[in-house]
């Protein structure tokens, strides 16, 4: 949006007042983000089209068909840079110009103004934009009865810098899941369905492995796979469920056999419960679901997917029912995609004693082996007809809301 409104570059950074000084002490007294902490991230124009910016809809093999970097639509057309809020500070303080609205402005000691000048900033950017090789890891257990259909696992191994909780307390829990499944397999346990795990490569620079591996695989995929099931990070908390909601009464299911080790009640009662006080204080329906209220039969309603992680090829691109699990909310994310994402962090302020990696593991891979071994598909379709039914309520609200908003623009005019 900054190229296509005449910027020539953009600086970025991240304010302390959204997870500095702020929020509460800074690392490493505290969990929130130092001075000099940077947040990295992907500048690719995902919603476009993720993966390699050069083969859009192939895999991207040695011998794709590649496009010119000037002629890629999801590559920003400026230089773009992370920066601390310690740089910012300077180069915010020398700016002129009106004051920023009240909702722009953030925790530094300055007034925050819009510009222009007279502060001028001389930005140099050096990029190496040769091709590099990523490695996505493969493992496949073989099914018996039901070998063609295929349930896939994934978590990305790739981070920014040390990346303790993201993706690393994700890519454990899905580690020892696989452990634990390949012992079972030794002990003579064999499941109907096949099933994949991987470990993604290239997911921050723009979900590189997870896409480029589904696009060259898409045809096999969309014979095959039946679900696919994504983590990533992983911290202390509730379990965040978001998905298909053809899956949203399996995944309930599962909820509510796996103990919270913390309070010792289920995962999905504690998660209830949460809900249930945030709508007692007037928080609508808990922030997750498009339908409102807890569905009909009880279930809590899941979050719907946009994008962001691994399962965007597998949902967007294929159309294979998906699921995105978490814990978190009572960890403060402050040092996100920063070199203080580290182990020294996530023992201290995190999931301190790892016991909610373990209760990820054992969500997901209880998941997983009754997708692999149901006699049915456990697919419920009519949590789907209600959240969409839901999505156009609120449609329907909004357009009644702007009409009668233009109505009183036309009246006052």
């Amino acid at each position: 949006m900054a190229a296509e409104h005449g910027a020539i570059g953009c600086l970025i950074y991240s304010d302390p007042g959204d997870d500095g000084y702020g929020d509460g002490s800074v690392f490493p007294s505290g969990p929130m983000r130092p001075a000099q902490g940077v947040q990295r991230g992907s500048v690719e124009d995902m919603p476009t089209y993720p993966g390699d910016p050069l083969t859009p809809g192939v895999g991207a093999t040695s011998d794709a068909k590649r496009l010119a970097i000037k002629d890629s639509p999801v590559l920003t057309t400026i230089p773009v840079l992370p920066i601390s809020y310690g740089d910012a500070l300077p180069l915010l303080s020398a700016m002129g110009g009106p004051v920023a609205p009240r909702a722009w402005r953030g925790a530094l000691p300055i007034t925050y103004r819009l510009g222009a000048g007279p502060a001028r900033v001389h930005l140099v950017v050096k990029s190496n934009w040769d091709l590099k090789p990523i490695h996505d890891v493969i493992a496949k257990l073989p099914g018996t009865s039901e070998a063609d259909q295929w349930i896939v696992r994934g978590n990305h191994h790739d981070g920014w810098v040390n990346g303790a909780a993201d993706p690393i307390a994700g890519q454990v829990a899905e580690l020892e899941e696989a452990r634990a499944l390949g012992e079972l397999y030794r002990q003579g346990w064999r499941p109907k369905r096949t099933i994949i795990y991987a470990a993604w490569d290239g997911e921050e620079p723009g979900l590189l492995g997870s896409t480029e591996w589904a696009e060259e695989h898409a045809a096999e995929l969309q014979r095959h796979a039946v679900a696919y099931i994504n983590t990533d990070g992983n911290g202390r908390g509730y379990l965040g469920m978001s998905g298909s909601h053809s899956l949203e009464d399996f995944i309930n299911g599962v909820a509510k056999d796996v103990t919270d080790p913390e309070s010792h009640v289920s995962v999905w009662a504690r998660d209830r419960a949460r809900m249930e006080v945030a709508r007692a204080a007037g928080g609508g329906r808990g922030g997750r679901g498009a339908a409102g209220n807890a569905a009909g039969n009880g279930d809590l309603p899941i979050g719907a997917l946009g994008s962001g992680s691994d399962y965007t090829p597998f949902l967007q691109h294929l159309g294979i029912a998906s699921l995105n699990l978490g814990f978190g909310g009572e960890d403060q994310g402050g040092v996100y995609h920063s070199i203080y994402d580290d182990f020294y962090w996530y023992t201290h302020f995190s999931d301190t004693s790892f016991v909610y990696g373990r209760a990820l593991a054992q969500t997901v891979g209880r998941a997983v082996m009754r997708l692999a071994d149901a006699d049915v598909l456990p697919f419920v379709f009519t949590n789907l007809a209600r959240t969409a039914t839901g999505y156009a309520r609120e449609l329907q609200a909004l357009r009644d809301q702007r009409a009668s908003s233009i109505e009183a623009v036309d009246r006052a005019i």
